[in-house]
């Protein structure tokens, strides 16, 4: 299934009927994402956040119940740690090893709804990709055009050709590949001594919109990831970057394609924060598991099997008490009416 802009004809998504019957058995489930729900985007915030703070409590109760119930030395019936057998001994004892993992799992997920806006930042970024291009041409440099056909005459292998502004300024970008492409610079430095004191310059400019003390105070150059800038489960992302480091209220990094110029993203004191309570703690998006696969493979795969254990044997336990309960319950209406 292809779906394609009606505005500009370019495929924004393809999906297979593989990827749809996983995504019915993945996402749907794991974010509660039935098509009904998510038409009110206030309510199914809402449920997410109820359900997962209900999950907290459970975990917290159920962990501290079961290290109550836990006995290490005076063992029951002379042999066991746990007083439980069957299904409740194996669910007490994978509480125990899982309920760390259960709490970090759960708060981090109700974390990403970002409850009562604990993520937010003091000013309202949503204009800074704007801001940061500034006014559009009103034409293409006849300069740029010529230099444009030169290159396409000297090599054959331009797939693409795309345009970007700054400063009322456009500069092409020439796609070669899926991760090869290089802006063309009329400037007579490098290309990348070019890119790199046009993007200090329109960055400083539009941060001093937010805040007028607002000063640029490192920038760096990264050829690789890092714990802030990173590429997982193979998402790429485009390297190097320029890394670009502000003063204001909300201590701002601006993230910059080192090759183009072009804005990649803006991450506040909060975003950063916040990249550890959720990626860190609900996908273990730490470096030394994610530049070290498939370790981080086998240990998500290990921490769901076993988290998929817990949930199987806490419906078993559910489903046993609700029968005992409905036995006795209707044990007492036939003792009542005899």
């Amino acid at each position: 299934v292809l779906y394609v802009s009606s505005q500009t004809g370019q495929v924004v998504r393809d999906t297979t009927r593989f990827e749809r019957v996983w995504n019915w058995l993945g996402a749907n489930l794991h974010w509660i994402y039935p098509l009904a729900l998510r038409r009110h985007a206030e309510t199914w915030h809402w449920v997410v956040v109820v359900l997962s703070s209900v999950g907290l409590v459970s975990i917290i109760t159920g962990a501290i119940i079961g290290v109550l119930r836990l006995r290490p030395r005076r063992l029951y019936r002379g042999h066991d740690w746990t007083p439980y057998r069957g299904v409740l001994k194996w669910h007490h004892l994978l509480g125990l090893v899982c309920s760390v993992f259960l709490f970090t799992f759960m708060l981090s997920g109700l974390l990403s709804m970002n409850p009562l806006g604990v993520f937010d930042s003091r000013q309202d970024y949503s204009s800074l990709p704007a801001l940061y291009r500034g006014a559009a041409p009103t034409r293409i440099d006849p300069e740029q055009l010529k230099l444009v056909r030169q290159r396409l005459q000297a090599t054959g292998d331009v797939r693409e050709i795309r345009w970007h502004w700054q400063e009322n300024k456009s500069f092409p970008v020439l796609v070669r590949g899926e991760h090869d492409y290089e802006t063309l610079a009329l400037a007579d430095n490098p290309p990348t001594v070019e890119i790199e004191q046009r993007v200090t310059t329109t960055a400083a400019r539009t941060m001093r919109q937010f805040d007028d003390s607002s000063t640029l105070v490192a920038l760096e150059r990264l050829e690789e990831y890092d714990s802030y800038y990173y590429s997982h489960a193979g998402r790429w992302r485009p390297l190097p970057i320029i890394r670009l480091r502000f003063d204001d209220p909300d201590r701002s990094w601006l993230h910059v394609d080192g090759r183009t110029g072009e804005l990649l993203a803006q991450l506040t004191a909060r975003d950063r924060t916040e990249r550890w309570w959720y990626h860190g703690l609900h996908s273990l998006d730490f470096t030394v598991l994610i530049n070290n696969r498939p370790l981080w493979d086998v240990i998500m795969v290990a921490l769901s099997v076993m988290g998929i254990a817990m949930s199987v044997t806490s419906v078993l336990v559910g489903w046993r008490r609700l029968r005992f309960q409905h036995r006795r319950t209707g044990a007492r209406l036939t003792a009542i009416k005899a």
